[in-house]
């Protein structure tokens, strides 16, 4: 399961109210912003009927490495007009999908005896992809429960609640299984890199 509902929010967070289903409908999406924000990470599933769309992005000058969003798979890499070939010209990263042994998404693309072309502001390199993850970690899951209540929780902060950064409180169990969830999934983009 991708993402929540609700009802599945309102049984996690134990509450049998009806009166203020709107805060949760509106606590979903802040959790999900948060957690979006905190790792760098769009989180869209890749499905069968997802179409590939171009995405263009600006390497800087003399890198190797191109950042790139998550990619669940790549259809072409052109550079200055010029269609590159994998294998070839770049290689996807991380190798073979994998981190620790989980998939993972092709985050970047490393040139091979070369750097990628730049020319100042001017962006470069288009990617044509299906973007996001075809394969979503099941943390993702969970970590969009836990924020999402601590955003529900921020109106009745009490003692012995530990903050969420940057949105309500929660028990420090909870805070613990976003921090594990950043921290696992964080992109260097998050760090300011």
């Amino acid at each position: 399961m991708a993402e929540i509902t609700v009802k599945r929010l309102k049984e996690f967070t134990k509450s049998n109210t009806t009166y203020d289903e709107w805060l949760y409908d509106e606590a979903i999406p802040a959790g999900q912003s948060y957690l979006r924000g905190a790792t760098a990470r769009d989180w869209t599933e890749v499905t069968a009927a997802t179409s590939a769309s171009a995405r263009s992005f600006r390497p800087e000058q003399g890198c190797e490495v191109l950042g790139i969003d998550d990619a669940a798979s790549i259809t072409s890499v052109v550079e200055n007009g010029v269609t590159l070939t994998e294998g070839t010209d770049y290689v996807a990263g991380p190798a073979n999908n994998l981190v620790d042994g989980e998939w993972r998404p092709t985050t970047h693309l490393i040139r091979y005896g070369q750097a990628w072309y730049s020319d100042g502001p001017k962006l470069t390199v288009v990617v044509t992809a299906k973007w996001g993850w075809s394969t979503m970690p099941p943390e993702w899951t969970m970590a969009q429960y836990v924020a999402a209540k601590a955003y529900l929780e921020a109106r009745d902060v009490s003692f012995g609640l530990i903050a969420l950064e940057g949105g309500g409180a929660t028990g420090q169990r909870d805070v613990k299984a976003v921090r594990d969830f950043i921290n696992k999934y964080r992109k260097l983009a998050a760090w300011g890199a």
